[in-house]
C-alpha cells in the first residue's frame, strides 16, 4: 500500500513506527510510492532521459545507445531518432454540446491517435468526481460532452500521455468498440458527470455507454490511479468482452455507484495492480449516496444492480479480489465468473445487498481474506454467498498483500504444490508461517443475521488442505456445521480436500464454455 500515513496502516511499511521496539502510535509519516523529478539538468544521468532549457530553446536528451566492439576513439556519431516528437496538444479531437443542444450521430473509425502532451502534472486542472479514492482530469485525446449516439470504432490509441478517451458531462448511448490502446500516461477511458451535490437527478451524465471488445494493455504510465474503464458519475454501462493487461491499478473502477445499473461480462483481465495493493482488477466505492431516477423512474438513493457475470480474472500482482468491493459498494449481483489468484467476496464499511454466487475462487496464500470477507450492516440488508467453488490454498507461494512484482512472493510461507502428498505436519507447519490459514475459509463479524450479520451463506464447496473448513464469526472460529447450527448459515455447504489441478481447469472450462 502506497498511499497513507503510518498511522494509518497498521500493516504497511516495516519502517512505520507501530513496528519499532518499543512500538510507537504517533508517527504520521506518509507511506510514499513511486515519485518523478522533472526537468532537472543535474539529474540526466540515464538513458532516454532529457531537459529542456526553455530559456535558450535547447533540448538535452542522454541517448540509449550502445558501442559494441572496439572501443570508439573520439566522440560517437549522434543517436536517430525518428520518432522523436515534441507533443504540445492534450485533446486531439472534441465533440462539445450540451444537455439542451446535444450534438449526435458522429462515427470516428479506423483512425490512429498518438502523441499527446503529458496532463498528470497539470496544475488547477485536476478534481476529486465523487467519493472514491481517485482524482481525475477532465480531458482526452477524444473528448465528447453533450453528444448522442457518438461511435469509435476500429482506432488505435497509442503513445498518448494523457486519457485516451474522455465521456464528460451529458452523454447517451456512446460505442466504444473494437479500439487498441496502448502506453497510455494516464487512463484508455474514462467518464466524469456533473451533479448538484448529491443529486443527480438532472440527467448531466454518461448513460447507456457500450465498451466492447477493446484491447488495452500498457496504461498508466504516469498516473498510477488510472484504468483501463474508470467510471465516476455515469451508470447503465456496459464493459463487455474486452481484454485488459499491464496497469498499475484497477483494470476496471467504479469510483461511485451513481444510478448503478451497469454490466461488466465476458472480459479477460490479467497483470493489474502492477505497481500498487490493497486493489483489485475490478475495483469499486460507494461512499457517497447519490439521487437518481434509473431504479423505477421515482427519485431515491437505491441504485438499480450492476451485474458482474462470466468474466475470467486473474488477481495476480498486487490484486487482492478479483473484484474488490471497498468502503460501502452496494447492490452487486456477481455470478458465473473464474477468480485465479483471488480473494473470493469482499464487502466492508457498510456493504450490503449483494450477492455473488455461482462462481469459481482459486485462492492462493495472501492475506487471510480468502473465500470471503464481511462487515457488519442493517439485518435487512445482509449479502448473499450462494452456490459457489472455493480452492483455498492452491499455491506453491505465498503473494504478501500489495506485492507488486512476481519478485516479492514468499517462499517460505508456501503450501505444497498442487497433485502432491501432504502430511498434516508439514501443512500445519506451513499454515503458521506469518499467520497465514488456509483451512479459514471466510472472515465474517458477525454471523447472526438477526442482529446485523452481514452474509447470508449456502450450498458452497470448500476445498482445502487440511480438510478442515472453518468460519472465523467474530474472532470465534467455529466449523461448517457449527456455523449453520448456531446461526443457520452456510446450510448445504460442503468441504473436501484440494482437488487435482486438472479438475480446476475443467470447472473453468465448463463455465467459460
Amino acid at each position: 500500500r502506497n498511499w497513507c500515513r503510518c498511522d494509518q496502516c497498521g500493516y504497511a511499511a516495516g519502517w512505520c513506527g507501530q513496528h519499532a521496539t518499543p512500538p510507537r502510535d504517533d508517527d504520521t509519516r506518509l507511506i510514499g510510492g513511486s515519485w518523478y523529478i522533472e526537468n532537472v539538468k543535474a539529474e540526466l544521468d540515464a538513458p532516454d532521459e532529457w531537459y529542456f532549457d526553455g530559456d535558450a530553446g535547447l533540448l538535452y536528451l542522454r541517448p540509449n545507445r550502445s558501442s559494441p566492439g572496439k572501443r570508439r576513439q573520439g566522440p560517437l556519431p549522434p543517436p536517430k531518432y525518428p520518432d522523436l516528437v515534441a507533443s504540445h496538444l492534450d485533446t486531439l479531437v472534441r465533440i462539445v454540446g450540451s444537455q439542451a443542444e446535444p450534438v449526435s450521430k458522429i462515427t470516428i473509425r479506423g483512425i490512429g491517435f498518438r502523441d499527446t502532451a503529458s496532463t498528470y502534472m497539470r496544475e488547477f486542472e485536476w478534481g476529486a468526481p465523487s467519493g472514491g479514492d481517485w482524482a481525475l482530469r477532465r480531458g482526452g485525446a477524444v473528448f465528447v460532452e453533450g453528444a448522442e449516439e457518438v461511435q469509435i470504432s476500429d482506432c488505435t490509441f497509442t503513445r498518448l500521455d494523457g486519457n485516451a478517451i474522455f465521456l464528460s458531462r451529458y452523454t447517451r448511448n456512446v460505442s466504444i468498440v473494437n479500439n487498441e490502446f496502448s502506453f497510455i500516461g494516464e487512463g484508455a477511458m474514462a467518464t466524469w458527470g456533473e451533479t448538484q451535490k448529491y443529486d443527480a437527478t438532472g440527467g448531466d451524465f454518461p448513460m447507456y455507454t457500450l465498451i466492447k471488445q477493446n484491447y488495452i494493455r500498457e496504461i498508466g504510465i504516469y498516473e498510477k490511479q488510472s484504468s483501463g474503464w474508470g467510471q465516476a458519475k455515469a451508470c447503465a454501462s456496459t464493459i463487455t468482452e474486452n481484454i485488459m493487461f499491464n496497469m498499475p491499478r484497477a483494470a476496471i473502477n467504479f469510483n461511485d455507484m451513481m444510478g448503478g445499473g451497469n454490466l461488466v461480462s465476458k472480459n479477460l483481465l490479467w497483470n493489474t495492480c502492477r505497481e500498487s495493493g490493497d486493489h483489485g482488477p475490478i475495483n469499486t466505492w460507494d461512499r457517497m449516496p447519490f439521487l437518481t431516477t434509473l431504479k423505477d423512474g421515482k427519485p431515491s438513493f437505491d441504485p438499480e444492480v450492476t451485474r458482474v457475470t462470466d468474466n475470467f480474472i486473474f488477481a495476480n500482482y498486487g490484486g487482492s479480489q478479483g473484484i474488490d468491493n471497498d468502503d460501502g459498494s452496494s447492490w452487486y449481483d456477481i455470478s458465473h465468473n473464474v477468480f485465479y489468484s483471488a480473494d473470493g467476496f469482499k464487502m466492508d464499511y457498510g456493504g450490503h445487498d449483494s450477492a455473488f454466487r455461482d462462481n469459481l475462487v482459486v485462492v492462493l496464500p495472501y492475506d487471510g481474506q480468502n473465500c470471503y470477507n464481511v462487515g457488519p450492516f442493517l439485518p435487512d440488508h445482509v449479502d448473499l454467498f450462494k452456490n459457489n467453488t472455493c480452492v483455498c490454498g492452491a499455491s506453491t507461494d505465498r503473494i504478501p498483500s500489495g506485492c507488486g512484482s512476481p519478485a516479492c512472493r514468499d517462499h517460505s510461507s508456501s503450501w505444497l504444490p498442487l497433485g502432491t502428498m501432504r502430511s498434516r505436519e508439514a501443512v500445519m507447519r506451513l499454515s503458521n508461517v506469518r499467520e497465514v490459514n488456509m483451512e479459514i475459509v471466510a472472515t465474517v463479524s458477525e454471523c447472526d443475521i438477526s442482529v446485523g450479520g452481514a452474509m447470508l451463506a449456502k450450498n458452497n464447496r470448500y476445498f482445502t488442505p487440511l480438510n478442515n473448513a472453518s468460519l472465523d464469526c467474530g474472532g470465534t472460529q467455529l466449523s461448517l456445521a457449527d456455523a449453520n447450527s448456531n446461526f443457520g448459515i452456510e446450510e448445504g455447504s460442503t468441504q473436501s480436500g484440494l482437488p487435482e489441478p486438472s479438475e480446476i481447469l475443467q470447472w473453468a472450462e465448463d463455465m467459460m464454455v
